[in-house]
């Protein structure tokens, strides 16, 4: 058996072969970079000038007559040169090529509205240069849309396929990435599965001789139902009341109250449901329980927001933050259960993403406990098809040694370390991303409403409420309109008490005069609509002032064409009757019944807004 190190300088120039290694070891990870460690005598020229940091390695291994196995390439970032018992030695350690993808970053505002994952990984690889990406076709063709601010391309890298529920991992060669569901199973040349198993007592030369069989040397299985998660309350970009939420998704939304069709569209892998709480607040839930016990979390997604101030972008947000949530429910919802193994005669390459079948049966004998119904207890018994998530492979002078990682679900339990540093990704993530912030604004006017019984005398007062991409999303619209009389400049004649006239100019009094008489029963119209029985009116139905408020939020945020219009609130009246009646004298005898006054109305608008740039 032969292990080497091909060594390369940063411009992928090869150096030398270093042969004198006493072991190696390569780790490999599903959706993150590997790891490996080489050790080497210190007395080795080669070895010490040449294996240093910034340059690269690749491990290949051969056993007997076999072809030379790539084991894995990386780049060097930590060297230690010590003295011990036996001789000075020199331990090197580095992270798989995937590290070159944390270097840069994709810099701020890269945008993606509804683009192929191919797209979008292919222009994020792009900046690192050198790498290719082979996709599994019903990967490469999905949509997405994504904004990132500031991020590793790594880290945007890991955002994607997570979002999507899908994963990546090194290729086989160098610097190729591979994009895909996976999960297909590990198989012999000949198709057969990889099969894990517990050693029998004694071994025989055919189940030695099968290359599809695994013999597992420890075992330790840990259950975990911590991170339960199957009703969630996902949240995009922004706080409180301006948070993305899946209100504006294309996906069909149910009533949590009966089941029923709150709004009809693409049937999700999980229903989503609206509910208003006891607060009064709107929350879109997705729930993956099936009917049984709920394990219920809201879950943040700081990085999902519009890319743009449009009605399509909130749908597009809105989509992603449910295929989010949904790929995240797929792996939390069910208890998830890992097996750490370690093994021999792992003839084949086994990676990480790929299937294999683990069966195995553990049993210990009972001591002390006379109320047993048998003399011995199952600890571990498992027969099923398991995720690789993990892989990894030492040498040194006693042989090869396999440890694998592999999981019921295509996902890993967190560590403490993780997790903390995921708490500090998301906030500077959040440092630096846009977020959505709540907003106000307030327009106010008067104008005239006047209504008679002939058509000319009939006015609305009308004020137009413009909705531009100024603004993401509107959360309220609240409409106060009050009413008071017409007024008048009126002129005469000071000294004849005669009309004017030409004749004495300088002789003008003017005054102001108002009338007495209010708009009567004013009614409501909103984008040509008559919304007044909806909202408790008509209002002024006698010759008296009115002062009223009203939340015409509904009328705006589902207006036929979308908030983003000129929206028109319009006022009419009644032609007024009865002793207080106004009349209008039109020639000498044509009298004309009216009602009219002015209304002043003002428009407080409370929406959600982002630091974009509208267009």
């Amino acid at each position: 058996m032969r292990v080497w190190a091909d060594v390369y300088n940063p411009a992928g120039s090869k150096l030398t072969t270093v042969t004198a290694i006493i072991s190696a070891g390569v780790r490999e990870r599903l959706d993150e970079a590997g790891s490996f460690n080489l050790q080497c005598p210190a007395s080795d020229e080669r070895a010490l000038t040449y294996l240093v940091r910034g340059n690269e390695v690749r491990i290949y291994v051969q056993e007997d007559a076999e072809t030379p196995q790539l084991w894995g390439a990386g780049l060097i970032l930590r060297r230690k040169v010590e003295e011990r018992e036996n001789g000075i030695g020199l331990n090197i350690e580095g992270r798989d090529l995937l590290t070159e993808l944390r270097r840069p970053t994709v810099g701020l505002g890269r945008t993606y509205e509804a683009q192929t994952v191919e797209t979008i990984i292919d222009d994020l690889v792009e900046l690192v240069g050198g790498w290719t990406v082979s996709y599994e076709t019903a990967t490469a063709t999905r949509l997405q849309t994504a904004r990132y601010d500031g991020a590793k391309v790594l880290k945007a890298l890991v955002r994607t396929v997570e979002e999507l529920g899908v994963h990546f991992r090194n290729g086989e060669t160098p610097r190729v990435l591979e994009v895909g569901a996976f999960g297909t199973a590990a198989t012999t040349d000949s198709g057969l599965q990889v099969r894990l198993i517990k050693p029998p007592s004694s071994i025989t030369r055919e189940l030695y001789d099968a290359d599809e069989i695994v013999l597992v040397d420890e075992i330790s299985v840990t259950e975990d139902d911590d991170e339960i998660v199957n009703y969630m309350i996902p949240l995009g970009a922004g706080e409180g009341s301006a948070a993305t939420t899946l209100k504006d998704t294309s996906y069909r939304i149910l009533n949590a109250s009966d089941n029923s069709i709150y709004r009809a569209g693409i049937i999700p892998t999980y229903p989503i449901y609206r509910r208003v709480n006891d607060f009064g607040i709107e929350e879109y839930a997705i729930d993956a329980s099936a009917g049984g016990d709920r394990w219920e979390e809201v879950t943040t997604f700081k990085e999902i927001a519009p890319v743009a101030n449009s009605d399509l972008a909130r749908q597009l947000a809105s989509d992603a933050l449910a295929d989010a949530a949904m790929a995240d429910l797929t792996r939390r919802r069910e208890a998830l259960v890992t097996y750490a193994l370690s093994v021999q005669k792992a003839r084949l390459k086994i990676r990480p993403g790929e299937l294999v079948r683990l069966t195995y049966r553990g049993i210990v004998p009972i001591r002390g406990l006379e109320t047993a119904m048998s003399d011995e207890l199952t600890y571990i018994d498992v027969d099923e098809d398991l995720w690789v998530m993990a892989v990894q492979r030492n040498i040194s002078d006693s042989g090869i040694r396999y440890d694998f990682e592999v999981s019921t679900i295509d996902r890993l339990p967190k560590t403490a370390e993780e997790m903390m540093v995921e708490v500090v990704e998301s906030v500077e993530a959040r440092n630096v991303s846009v977020q959505n912030i709540v907003t106000a604004y307030e327009k106010s006017s008067w104008d005239t409403v006047q209504w008679g019984s002939a058509s000319y005398w009939q006015k609305r007062a009308s004020f137009p409420l413009l909705i531009d991409n100024e603004v993401l999303d509107i959360i309220s619209v609240k409409l106060n309109f009050r009413t008071r009389p017409l007024s008048a400049t009126t002129t005469f004649d000071h000294y004849n008490g005669l009309a004017p006239n030409d004749s004495f100019l300088g002789s003008y009094a003017f005054q102001v005069r108002e009338s007495t008489n209010y708009p009567r029963n004013i009614r409501l119209f909103i984008n040509g609509v008559n919304v007044t029985i909806a909202l408790g009116g008509p209002w002024g139905p006698s010759n008296a002032a009115v002062n009223v408020s009203l939340d015409i939020s509904p009328y705006i945020i589902e207006a036929a064409g979308g908030i983003y219009q000129e929206h028109l609130i319009e006022f009419e009246c009644e032609e007024a009757t009865g002793s207080d009646l106004v009349q209008v004298v039109i020639g000498s005898t044509s009298v004309v019944n009216t009602s009219h006054g002015f209304i002043h109305a003002s428009t407080r608008v409370l929406a959600v807004a982002r630091a974009i740039v509208p267009t």
